[in-house]
């Protein structure tokens, strides 16, 4: 009977009892890995999707963090009486600028991502 990998991979590799002490063994067959889903390409590509849905969803959490810390502040801003209008069109310009390099940190990833997939694709001449 053949064991559960085998079962999934319909039967082209799967693990089988291969000493005299029980050890198991993985064996393959080496065409199963030459086939398109098994290719180098192709686990390229599924590593850089899952590295570029990681970075997205952290990004955007940051993101996130960013802005509701940007409006604590906004209303601790306004609720300050004592504070100067000068510091407030300061502190309003960091806050663009700190906005205005995250969209540009966020561009250039986005960049090399396109970059990669674009190398990877089928289309794309080596």
């Amino acid at each position: 009977m053949p064991s559960s990998t085998a079962r999934i991979l319909g039967q082209k590799t799967g693990f089988r009892r291969n000493d005299e002490n029980g050890n198991f063994r993985l064996f393959a067959n080496i065409n199963y890995f030459k086939e398109e889903k098994m290719g180098t390409k192709f686990m390229a590509k599924q590593m850089l999707q899952y590295n570029k849905t990681s970075f997205e969803k952290s990004f955007s959490a940051m993101v996130n963090m960013q802005n509701n810390a940007e409006k604590m502040f906004q209303f601790w801003l306004h609720q300050t009486k004592g504070f100067p209008e000068e510091g407030r069109n300061f502190m309003s310009e960091w806050i663009d600028f700190y906005k205005k390099l995250r969209d540009d940190y966020k561009a250039s990833v986005d960049e090399g991502y396109r970059k990669m997939e674009e190398f990877l694709s089928d289309d794309h001449k080596s």
